[in-house]
């Protein structure tokens, strides 16, 4: 936990190239249960990409988001994390468009 709040405490959300490091860090915390700051992390890059007009990995981020809230059984909340901006900004590869 120290090492994780050293990290992210320097790391700051003025450079572009953070967003690869909140990103992944977003995602091992997910896969560790901890979803709470899993979706902070990923809240940082979101908020980097768009401050800084770099909206090419939006539905990458939206998806880690999305799977976030699987992990934390909010289903609803997921699928309509997916489906934001169908089918332009979207990664899931389930998406059937009706």
């Amino acid at each position: 936990m120290l090492v994780r709040s050293q990290f992210t405490g320097k790391l700051g959300t003025g450079d572009i190239s953070a967003t690869i490091s909140y990103n992944a860090l977003g995602q091992g915390l997910t896969r560790l249960g901890e979803l709470e700051e899993a979706e902070r992390n990923i809240q940082n890059v979101l908020t980097i990409a768009i401050n800084f007009g770099s909206r090419e990995n939006e539905g990458l981020y939206r998806e880690n988001f999305a799977m976030v809230y699987e992990s934390s059984g909010n289903l609803r909340k997921a699928r309509m994390t997916r489906e934001m901006n169908a089918p332009d900004k979207f990664v899931c590869s389930y998406y059937k468009d009706i």
